[in-house]
């Protein structure tokens, strides 16, 4: 793996980046916030989406990249809305979750995978 004092970070989201850079500010490594929407596969997998996200902007961008994806899996819903948070959040919203949860158990947990890519292609 190549010696890294930079690397770029694949997010829309400010408080992501500040929080990327702010990690990883302490092993020496400056952050630059590469602001574009991610290509993501239809997946429930953080790590498949993740991985194949990074993939496609290291091969438009050549530069060492890190990208993450989200997931919020809800047990009592069979794993719904899972890899889709964001899409289920800008439709049903909140209120649609939780109508759907009425009468079942409202455990919940988020997944976060982060793929890294160079051009060792080593993640």
């Amino acid at each position: 793996m190549q010696s890294l004092s930079k690397l770029y970070f694949l997010t829309k989201n400010k408080n992501k980046l500040r929080e990327v850079s702010y990690i990883l500010k302490e092993q020496g490594i400056a952050v630059e916030w590469l602001r574009e929407k991610k290509e993501e596969i239809q997946a429930n997998d953080t790590s498949l989406i993740a991985e194949r996200a990074a993939e496609i902007a290291y091969r438009k961008h050549r530069k060492p990249i890190i990208v993450e994806d989200t997931g919020l899996f809800i047990p009592s819903l069979k794993g719904f809305p899972g890899c889709f948070a964001s899409y289920s959040f800008n439709t049903i919203g909140i209120e649609g979750l939780l109508k759907l949860l009425e009468g079942k158990e409202r455990y919940a947990f988020f997944t976060t995978s982060v793929c890294y890519i160079d051009s060792s292609k080593k993640r």
